[in-house]
């Protein structure tokens, strides 16, 4: 059975698919559901709804990028209180902020965590179950972060680099072309990193009023983010001291934690998640971040808590299909 997804981000998509020049009947069409014009703040479709929007637009223009060109094409106001939220924040790093909080209401498989690490602000989308279509909706996003943010800044808005998941064609980049930055293709987790300076940038729309009364609103509709994302970036926080000491076991987590191993086991099991899942997808996406700098491969392996770099290797050529060298050499580091 299909998961659901918000109408609102349905309907966002089709609106930029449209912009783009794609035919909005097809479209339309393929979707199989009315949406409502506007849709309504919290109505729910099934995902598949997006797979065959998806289908259609790919059969209309076969782009590599055109998950890049839609979150650039998407007009602001389309994801209703989570772009006004983040529009009127003080600053580049409020909305990020704001975002990391409210993402959920509009793209609910996507886990915003934010990190200030070596001279750089990261941010990362997470996709603790999956993505289909592969990558769309991590790249899509990345775009519109980009998009949003460059007009919110006056074109201030310039990250160091991006990380997508997907390859590029033969080392070509089309995405880094549309963004006008650097991409790192074939990544681990999708990202866009920064310098931390720019964190403070002012934002344009920023309107400390309509903030207020929006969160307010989303906080009295119990709409933020759930128990269990909480926490496991809760354990996240605190996995990168453990694994560099090999202390990552559940029992020293659940202690660090305030609570119990079984408590902790099952607290992540009603969320559908498991220890090794944290562990595992922490590992990954930390990977990316040391291999994105200058660290030699050994150090980086026991960053992770591996004993034997072999046994890194191993595991990243499971996560992305390179050595770590490779991926290294791909992504210019």
């Amino acid at each position: 059975m299909p998961g659901q997804v918000a109408a609102i981000t349905v309907h966002a998509m089709l609106e930029g698919l449209v912009r783009l020049g794609l035919d909005r009947a097809a479209l339309t069409r393929a979707i199989g559901v009315d949406l409502g014009d506007p849709p309504p703040p919290a109505a729910q479709v099934g995902s598949d709804a997006v797979g065959r929007l998806w289908q259609a637009a790919i059969e209309q223009r076969p782009d590599p990028a055109l998950a890049t060109a839609l979150g650039l094409a998407i007009p602001f106001g389309a994801f209703g209180f989570t772009d006004y939220l983040t529009g009127s924040s003080f600053t580049l790093g409020g909305g990020f902020e704001s975002l990391a909080r409210h993402l959920r209401l509009v793209a609910g498989g996507i886990q915003l965590e934010l990190e200030a690490v070596d001279g750089l602000r990261w941010v990362r989308l997470r996709t603790p179950q999956g993505e289909s279509p592969p990558f769309v909706a991590t790249e899509m996003t990345v775009a519109l972060f980009v998009g949003r943010f460059r007009t919110g800044t006056d074109g201030a808005f310039r990250p160091a680099f991006a990380c997508l998941r997907g390859d590029a064609s033969r080392g070509d980049s089309p995405q880094g072309r549309l963004l006008d930055l650097p991409v790192r293709h074939g990544s681990p987790v999708a990202a866009l990193a920064m310098p931390e300076a720019m964190w403070s940038l002012p934002l344009r729309r920023a309107d400390p009023y309509l903030h207020g009364t929006l969160r307010r609103s989303v906080e009295d509709l119990g709409l933020l983010r759930s128990p269990a994302d909480a926490l496991e970036l809760a354990i996240r926080a605190r996995l990168r001291d453990a694994l560099a000491d090999r202390g990552a076991d559940m029992h020293r987590m659940a202690r660090l934690l305030g609570m119990s191993r079984r408590t902790l086991q099952r607290r992540l099991a009603s969320s559908g998640r498991s220890w090794s899942d944290v562990v595992e997808g922490f590992r990954r996406d930390e990977a990316a971040r040391l291999l994105a700098g200058p660290i030699p491969l050994v150090d980086v392996a026991a960053c992770l808590g591996f004993r034997e770099q072999s046994s890194f290797t191993r595991a990243f050529r499971r996560w992305t299909g390179q050595t770590p060298a490779q991926w290294r050499r791909s992504a210019g580091a």
